[in-house]
């Protein structure tokens, strides 16, 4: 097993107790807004953020994990931008119909 000094395995304490409270609150979040897209999507990509930022503060993780999440976390902007992009096309035509 690794040794860490002790403000290093502090600091991993603090990451995983504002990973957690962060990921609590995401997760109300998701769960009160079952089959909105934007939602889900953003918040699943600010929660693998948060992860990966988590990950690069523990010592010992080979560098392509980090790596291919932060990769993942573009995709899924990207798809939280498209979904985005379609509720702010899609606004005006559900105005222009109730009229």
């Amino acid at each position: 097993m690794m040794s860490l000094p002790s403000n290093a395995w502090q600091t991993i304490a603090g990451g995983l107790v504002v990973l957690l409270l962060y990921g609590s609150s995401f997760w109300g979040t998701f769960r009160r807004n079952p089959g909105n897209r934007l939602v889900e999507c953003g918040v699943i990509t600010v929660l693998v953020f948060l992860v990966t930022a988590f990950l690069f503060l523990i010592p010992g993780i080979p560098a392509w994990v980090p790596g291919y999440l932060m990769g993942l976390v573009f995709l899924l902007c990207l798809a939280t931008m498209y979904f985005f992009m379609q509720r702010i096309v899609r606004s005006p035509r559900r105005k222009s119909k109730e009229r």
